[in-house]
């Protein structure tokens, strides 16, 4: 219940702080152009919106803009549909809102993700949970529930936004990476044994063209409860942009991928334990217009990777392995924002791993991050919460600056 009301209030302060910016992103439709193609913002002589290429010559005849087709389906039915049934067929929303394409695509999305989970849950059932058939299973169990339920969203999603113009997106550019930024603020945690507030600081710098450096510190008021961690990574696959005629950067799309290092530590004197952690780790983001025009705007998340932990008690110490996996469905909101939500596979964090049953000791965490990057001026607003044995509570106050090098901006632009 808790976890359900801090859900609802950080989506309610989402949606409220950006109403004028949902109010009045106009939306364009793509028509023929491609992903890739630098286009602009068009108003044709009837007021319609669309999208024209940068490089199109004003002597050229004027574009008319397409008009809805005519036979979509509007109101709340297909959001309803996008739940039930939607959550067993996806893409049933889309269905009744009587676009086909992109419900073919969600329930494509969806069967693929559930193969994909019985290829590893497979060998973990059969061997009665052998830990050399789980460690190969379960980060494909875990990465075809991810398409599952990213799959499920985008359908609930496209419902929701795109209701009234089937063929047109909202202007919802992903947020440009910051050169460095810092951010303070306050953790609360609360468990059936305790509750516990931690100070928070953490920033990050692209030190190299394709390097940038994550380092984060949490302490409890008594200092009880100590950790921290520094974090390298290495950009492989960059966000797309290009330059307007105005020379200004417009950001396309947010799609990366990236290799994560990471050593953590944490000291924690009330349960008299020591934890030392080194993990590499691989994540990525795509946006799922790559997938569907009409899903523009939202973008699906998956990570995996290994850990080695030294765990050391009061007289002894042990070495254990840490299966990392992540996956995340989220939208940006206008150019201002982006909300979240997510499961983490790993259960030594601050929140645990919820208490699923016979699951309990496998399932992970669960939870909703809220990024408001032009909160005031360079201050940035960063709200989180995360359900697992303990419920987490995040907020902060960042602020971002400093100039970009040169040859940093092609990889984290």
């Amino acid at each position: 219940m808790r976890f359900t009301r801090c859900l609802a209030l950080i989506t309610a302060m989402a949606l409220a702080v950006h109403a004028d910016a949902f109010a009045d992103a106009k939306t364009y439709d793509l028509g023929g152009l491609s992903m890739r193609d630098e286009y602009s913002g068009y108003t044709d002589a009837k007021g319609r919106h669309c999208l024209a290429p940068v490089d199109r010559d004003p002597r050229d005849k004027p574009i008319e803009c397409p008009e809805p087709p005519p036979d979509e389906r509007t109101g709340p039915l297909p959001i309803l549909a996008s739940i039930v049934p939607g959550v067993l067929v996806h893409g049933s929303g889309s269905f009744v809102a009587k676009d086909r394409t992109t419900a073919k695509k969600l329930l494509l999305m969806e069967g693929i993700g559930l193969g994909i989970a019985a290829v590893g849950g497979a060998p973990i059932v059969l061997s009665g949970a052998n830990p050399w058939a789980s460690g190969f299973g379960q980060p494909f169990v875990i990465a075809g529930v991810g398409m599952f339920v990213q799959s499920w969203l985008a359908d609930i999603y496209r419902s929701s936004v795109h209701t009234h113009e089937v063929r047109s997106i909202p202007v919802s550019q992903p947020l440009e990476h910051p050169p460095e930024s810092a951010e303070a603020g306050v953790i609360w945690t609360h468990d059936a044994y305790r509750d516990r507030m931690l100070w928070h600081v953490g920033g990050q710098a692209v030190v190299a063209s394709r390097l940038e450096l994550v380092a984060n510190a949490r302490r409890s008021y008594d200092a009880a409860y100590v950790d921290g961690d520094l974090q390298v990574r290495t950009r492989l696959i960059s966000p797309y942009g290009h330059r307007s005629p105005g020379d200004a950067r417009v950001l396309t799309d947010g799609s990366f991928l990236e290799l994560r290092s990471t050593g953590r530590v944490h000291d924690d004197s009330d349960d008299r334990v020591q934890v030392a952690t080194g993990e590499i780790e691989i994540a990525g983001r795509v946006d799922l217009r790559r997938l569907d025009l009409n899903l523009d705007g939202s973008y699906a998340e998956l990570s995996t990777g290994l850990g080695l932990e030294r765990v050391a008690y009061t007289t002894a110490y042990d070495y254990s392995s840490l299966l990392l996996a992540r996956f995340a469905w989220g939208f940006y909101i206008a150019d201002q924002g982006e909300l979240n939500l997510f499961y983490d596979h790993r259960r030594d964090s601050l929140a645990g791993g919820i208490a699923a049953w016979r699951a309990a000791g496998f399932v992970g965490s669960v939870g909703a991050r809220y990024d408001f990057v032009r909160f005031k001026g360079p201050l940035t607003l960063h709200l989180e919460v995360e359900y697992g044995n303990a419920l987490v509570s995040t907020i902060g106050i960042g602020v971002d600056g400093g100039p970009m090098c040169d040859s940093c901006r092609n990889y984290w632009f």
